[in-house]
């Protein structure tokens, strides 16, 4: 049986736009630093949260991630940026803000 263990990007993606705290992220996607913040803990968000956050810094929802697949009782297959059930979480994201 497959597993998935996701992690948030969010540091580096932030690196890579030049982007200094979390403070200013939230600025630049109107939102709060503690939404910010549960997100790159992984404490708690919704989807909304993810097309923000991936608007504001204009990068695809799936690089916000890095997912890791697995199989029970066997070491890591191999890590990637997106996966299956990661595209059907934007998938379903996407039909949901579509019908908005």
């Amino acid at each position: 049986m497959k597993k998935f263990i996701v992690r948030s990007r969010l540091n580096e993606v932030m690196k890579e736009k030049g982007i200094q705290s979390q403070k200013e992220l939230a600025e630049l996607v109107g939102t709060t630093e503690a939404t910010i913040s549960r997100f790159k803990t992984n404490t708690r968000y919704d989807i909304t949260t993810l097309f923000i956050i991936s608007r504001g810094l204009n990068v695809p929802i799936e690089e916000l991630f890095h997912v890791e697949e697995i199989e029970e009782g066997k070491e890591k297959l191999r890590g990637q940026p997106e996966s299956s059930s990661l595209n059907a979480l934007i998938n379903l994201a996407e039909r949901k803000r579509n019908r908005s």
